[in-house]
């Protein structure tokens, strides 16, 4: 039976009572800065949204606990923004972990250039690595192997009120790619619940942590739903 755990709260504090070697993937998408340096231009959909959070990439901290309690040929996945890719690699290796992809989301309906004076924000961006070598991968054509997704951003009913909702069928192919069922995936930034209800779709054990009141009641919404 799969089971599910969530914790309203800081992951760093969490994780510090997990046991070792207990997880095997890591699905996640830390608030790296996703505000725009210069506010005078922020007139979109989302970003007012985003202007309550000051947000920046979280203390390395959360990859050594990560880390610790991942098992050996653990892997992970982190959505990262394009500035901070190479610090966030460089963590992540200090950690003892292997950097091993660049994985790209190519969005397939991007936010419109509202100036058409810039290009639109049509890409993001994650690292993918493991620990020690990978245990499992499932076969797979190379055709299959590029590491670019094309889905596009989350609209319609499925559509949360969290800023940066990821595609539900992008965290289902990596679920799919690197566990099996009854494996135990762990997402410490949980917004919306999105790796959650994947896991429970694809029969996946789940931990999920998520500090903000408002997303993390979205998040177990929709995890129950699933």
């Amino acid at each position: 039976m799969t089971t599910v755990t969530l914790h309203l709260g800081d992951c760093l504090e969490y994780m510090r009572g997990m046991a070792d070697k207990s997880v095997d993937a890591v699905i996640t998408d830390p608030p790296y800065r996703t505000l725009l340096s210069g506010k005078s231009t922020i007139d979109k959909p989302l970003m007012h949204k985003l202007e309550k959070h000051d947000w920046a990439l979280p203390d390395k901290a959360w990859i050594f606990e990560l880390e610790r309690v991942m098992k050996i040929g653990a892997t992970y996945y982190v959505f990262c923004g394009f500035e901070d890719v190479s610090l966030l690699k460089n963590d992540f290796r200090s950690a003892g972990l292997r950097t091993l992809n660049n994985l790209i989301w190519i969005k397939s309906n991007p936010i419109p250039s509202f100036t058409k004076k810039v290009y639109r924000n049509s890409a993001e961006l994650a690292v993918f690595g493991s620990k020690q070598t990978i245990k499992y991968f499932r076969e797979r054509k190379q055709q299959e192997l590029l590491g670019v997704y094309y889905y596009p951003v989350v609209s319609g009913l499925e559509r949360t009120d969290h800023p940066t909702q990821k595609p539900i069928e992008i965290v289902s192919e990596w679920i799919l790619d690197t566990t099996q069922p009854g494996d135990t995936v762990i997402d410490p930034f949980m917004g919306s619940g999105t790796t959650g209800v994947a896991c429970v779709q694809l029969g996946r054990n789940f931990i999920g942590c998520e500090i903000d009141p408002q997303y993390y009641a979205i998040a177990e919404r929709r995890i129950r739903d699933a």
